[in-house]
C-alpha cells in the first residue's frame, strides 16, 4: 500500500511484514538575525529576546546553537552564549552547554554547540541567553533548533 515500508518481524511466517513510515521526529527552530549587545557578566536576553522555540518533547532533545560574537574587552575576553528551557522542564542557562568565544571587536566568530539535555516530557520553551566575561558583547545571526529524541 502507498506509504508503508517493508521491515523485519520475527513473529511473522515470512519474517517480513509491510508497516507504516515511521513518523520523523518533532523539531522547531528559530533565528535572530539582528546584531545586539550586552555588558552583562550573568546570563540575560538582548534588545530582542532569544531566539526560542517550544515543542513536545519526550525526556531527550539535541539542542544546537550558533552566534556570531565579537567582544570589545580584548582578545582574551569571553562572550557566552547558551540557553535556558522553560514550561515541563526547567534548566537554566549555564556554560555547561555554551558556545564560548574570545574575539576582539575588530574580529568575528561564528560558533556552535551541541547538547542533550534531560528534560521532562511535555511542552517545554528553549531559549538563547547571552553573557560577557567583561567588555561589551555583540551577537549576531543568532540560531536555536531543537529536535525531539523521544524517551
Amino acid at each position: 500500500a502507498n506509504n508503508t515500508v517493508l521491515t523485519a518481524d520475527s513473529s511473522t511466517a515470512t519474517g517480513l511484514k509491510w508497516a507504516a513510515v515511521a513518523a520523523s521526529p518533532a523539531s522547531a527552530s528559530a533565528t535572530v538575525a539582528a546584531s545586539e549587545t550586552t555588558t552583562s557578566t550573568s546570563y540575560t536576553d538582548l534588545t530582542t529576546s532569544g531566539p526560542a522555540v517550544t515543542l513536545t518533547t519526550g525526556t531527550k532533545a539535541l539542542v544546537l546553537i550558533t552566534a556570531q560574537t565579537t567582544n570589545t574587552g580584548g582578545a582574551a575576553t569571553e562572550s557566552y552564549v547558551s540557553y535556558a528551557v522553560s514550561g515541563a522542564t526547567t534548566i537554566a542557562a549555564s556554560d555547561a552547554v555554551a558556545v564560548v568565544s574570545a574575539v576582539n571587536a575588530s574580529g568575528q566568530m561564528r560558533m556552535s554547540s551541541a547538547s542533550r539535555p534531560t528534560l521532562t516530557a511535555g511542552s517545554n520553551t528553549f531559549t538563547m541567553k547571552y553573557q560577557v566575561e567583561s567588555g561589551t558583547g555583540t551577537f549576531s545571526l543568532r540560531e536555536i533548533i531543537v529536535i525531539d529524541l523521544g524517551s
